[in-house]
């Protein structure tokens, strides 16, 4: 017997020929699981790493049986690697096999990958959702959650040749200077000699 209750007749029982009838109930047992997912880095570089973590949280009255989390990674990242507090991550299908979930015991995978050159502008939504449990859930609003990601552009670094040996000749080598990342878009450019 499952959740719910069964009806049924025996006529073997009861030698009078006479069926005999029967009802079995059990106590539904609700579950309440929520997913709550995060991004180590809202705007990371392109070529850049990220983490996400993904936390599975029992809510419920009991322990949930048979629960599956998917979070398959989108288009614009790679998958590093993968590291559960229990269960197994499947990249390939981006399936997390959890099993079971007790009952304020919550449960994380972490999944690192690595943003995709050419995504510089874009916004990179990874979603995480339990896809399968045991128990019937009770609240399906808290089943699912999302970490956004805005990839932004790495300038490349910029040097003026014999800049720093000028400079460090005009200040009697007082003073050294490192150039650091550059927009092209802020260069003004020098006005023509003469």
């Amino acid at each position: 017997l499952t959740d719910g209750f069964q009806v049924g007749a025996n006529d073997v029982v009861n030698k009078g020929g006479n069926p005999v009838y029967w009802v079995a109930f059990s106590d539904l047992v609700p579950a309440d699981l929520q997913i709550v997912k995060t991004v180590d880095d809202p705007t990371p570089d392109e070529g850049g790493t990220i983490v996400y973590t993904v936390v599975l949280d029992n809510l419920g009255s009991a322990d949930a049986t048979g629960v599956e989390v998917t979070d398959l990674l989108p288009s614009g990242v790679t998958f590093v690697s993968a590291s559960t507090t229990q269960g197994s991550y499947d990249d390939v299908s981006g399936v997390w096999t959890v099993g079971t979930a007790e009952v304020g015991t919550p449960e994380t995978l972490q999944i690192t990958a690595t943003v995709d050159a050419g995504t510089a502008g874009t916004l990179i939504t990874n979603t995480a959702t339990v896809t399968a449990s045991d128990q019937t859930d009770t609240n399906g609003a808290n089943d699912s959650d999302s970490a956004d990601v805005t990839v932004t552009a790495r300038f490349p670094v910029e040097r003026v040749p014999g800049f720093e040996d000028a400079l460090r000749e005009m200040s009697n080598g007082t003073i050294e200077a490192e150039v650091i990342e550059t927009d092209p878009a802020t260069i003004m450019p020098l006005p023509p000699e003469g």
